[in-house]
């Protein structure tokens, strides 16, 4: 992990979702994303876009790409997800 960066953190990559857990229990003192993750529940659509600042997500904000149908047409959309709640969608 680089010092201080910005990064998107894989699913697949342990180290980097080590640290957004941690990260996630100091902003999220109501939800465990530890089972949320072990259970599977981490889609490739959702990826944590965090700032490293000495080794440790400081910042982070989540995008989870979507397929939305409306009125019989489909759009894709991203939705981005900060700690206090969903921001938006746009296409």
């Amino acid at each position: 992990m680089n010092k201080n960066n910005i990064i998107e953190i894989g699913h697949g990559d342990r180290q980097l979702v080590s640290s957004f857990l941690d990260f996630t229990k100091t902003v999220f003192s109501w939800s465990n994303f530890s089972e949320w993750y072990s259970h599977g529940f981490w889609p490739a659509e959702y990826i944590p876009h965090s700032i490293i600042i000495d080794g440790k997500i400081a910042s982070n904000v989540s995008i989870t790409k979507m397929e939305q149908i409306a009125r019989f047409k489909s759009m894709m959309k991203i939705s981005m997800n900060l700690p206090n709640g969903v921001l938006q969608s746009i296409k």
